[in-house]
């Protein structure tokens, strides 16, 4: 009788390491993409997120999830800022006023795009390292 109780026991130790082997990993979740200085993004699954005049906004996809989830960065400052997870496809829209523009720049500060007031651009935003807004011509 021992030995079969040891048995049972064995075999319930194999299929629990078994299941822990063979269980499928979780998905890593992607990091949270941030800039530097500091914008703190809003999460929404909007179709199309509001960005108030006066701004620049970047929105970033999350991932192929339905609904779709969006972060919604929006710059107002003069300054560049520092990308970082910004790995997936998206949109910037600028709604400065004048000629300020919203540059879309590379890790070497290389003009990836130039956009100007009233206007949007669909970068997928991997090769995209910083935003600079600037009242000055691209």
């Amino acid at each position: 009788m021992e030995r079969k109780v040891l048995s049972v026991g064995m075999v319930g130790v194999l299929i629990a390491l078994l299941t822990a082997v063979l269980a499928p990993a979780s998905a890593q979740a992607a990091a949270t993409p941030s800039t530097s200085p500091k914008v703190i993004p809003h999460l929404t699954t909007e179709v199309n997120p509001t960005c108030q005049d006066g701004y620049a906004c970047a929105v970033i996809y999350v991932d192929d999830s339905a609904p779709r989830m969006r972060y919604v960065f929006r710059f107002y400052y003069y300054q560049t800022y520092e990308l970082s997870n910004w790995n997936m496809s998206g949109w910037a829209v600028n709604r400065q006023t004048g000629t300020a523009k919203m540059r879309l720049l590379d890790q070497y500060g290389g003009l990836i795009d130039c956009v100007p007031p009233g206007h949007y651009a669909s970068p997928h935003w991997g090769p995209v390292w910083k935003i600079q807004l600037t009242p000055n011509a691209c």
